[in-house]
């Protein structure tokens, strides 16, 4: 056992040293206080336990005072009387919870005198312009603060496909949102919400609750919107685990208001009429995903690009492109693109 920097005794974990007995315990100083000629074997049988085990609660119930050797016979161990023996332990008890509720009076009160002293230096570093946190911890707790101070809406860009660990963890955070009535809206991309059940499954139960959601064929960065005040902004634009940039510069800030607002009129519902499709030919539609191709292509990009830009693998990309080309009867790549334009699909 050490001691604590303030005094209080604790282990070396840092746990508070046990100063009651435990359920096995009390059981068995029962058993020998109303067992006249009581035994290891009698205290393992009543306990349903090991012989074995009946002689190290022997042993405990020795080092807390509770047995005692008796003066009559100093092979015989007896138990000392309840009133003396679990009387000292209460006391122990009463003066360990004492000192314990002492400690957390302090914490309380260094908890109190920290925050201030994080919040002035927060201030003075220029916090009412951005923030810079670095990993995804921080950038978690932070953004779990600024959800907590949300009075009207939250908007979402997510570039990069949730697990499905965080989308369990995302759910009770949107709940909460929802029910105090703030309005949720999100942008999601079309490739990570045809590959993922899971993912779908999510919306859907979004959706279920009044939260708004979206596809997008691309999506620009990931980002939030709180109240329209506030960003933060990923340091990596598909990847939350560098950490963010907290923004509330307000030329940036409705920078990426008129952002989001852009991307979400060209987006679709995720759920219900999500498909996104356009109608090409009579007998040809095109969903929201090969649309965004098709456009893509027009551009000049490359398949590495459009993976990039659509989430998907380079290999599905190729397989978007093969699709299109046999169902708009293309044997090249030029071919489909002539097709796409004479269809104003591009």
């Amino acid at each position: 056992m050490v001691t604590g920097g303030d005094g209080a005794p604790t282990t070396e974990r840092g746990d508070p040293p046990p100063t009651m007995p435990d359920d096995d315990e009390l059981a068995a100083y029962g058993h020998v206080v109303g067992t006249v000629a009581w035994s290891r074997e009698t205290l393992a049988a009543a306990l349903g336990r090991e012989v074995g085990d009946a002689d190290l609660l022997i042993e405990r119930l020795v080092d807390r005072q509770l047995l005692r050797v008796s003066q009559q016979d100093d092979t015989r161990l007896v138990p000392v009387p309840p009133v003396v023996g679990l009387g000292r332990v209460a006391g122990r008890a009463e003066d360990d919870l004492l000192e314990r509720t002492r400690y957390v009076g302090r914490l309380r009160a260094l908890t109190a005198s920290l925050t201030e002293s994080f919040e002035r230096q927060r201030a003075e570093g220029g916090a009412s312009d951005y923030e810079v946190l670095r990993g995804r911890d921080a950038a978690l707790a932070r953004v779990s603060e600024l959800l907590g101070d949300v009075r009207d809406e939250v908007c979402t860009v997510m570039t990069s496909p949730p697990t499905d660990r965080a989308l369990q963890q995302a759910r009770s955070g949107d709940l909460t949102l929802l029910e105090r009535g703030v309005v949720v809206r999100g942008l999601y991309l079309e490739s990570h919400r045809r590959q993922s059940p899971a993912l779908r499954e999510h919306l859907s139960w979004l959706t279920g609750l009044g939260a708004e959601v979206r596809v997008a064929g691309t999506l620009p960065s990931r980002f939030m919107l709180f109240d329209r005040s506030v960003a933060a902004v990923s340091i990596q634009s598909d990847d939350a685990a560098p950490g963010a940039v907290i923004v509330r510069t307000d030329g940036l800030v409705t920078l990426l208001v008129s952002l989001f607002d852009l991307v979400w009129q060209g987006a679709v519902p995720a759920v219900g009429s999500g498909t996104g499709r356009r109608q090409a030919t009579d007998d040809l539609e095109l969903d929201e995903l090969e649309q965004t191709v098709i456009r893509l292509m027009a551009t000049g990009a490359k398949d590495l690009s459009v993976s990039r830009a659509t989430g998907l693998s380079v290999r599905s990309v190729r397989r978007v492109i093969a699709s299109l080309s046999e169902r708009l009867g293309a044997e090249s790549r030029f071919e489909l693109g002539v097709r796409c334009r004479d269809l104003d699909l591009c």
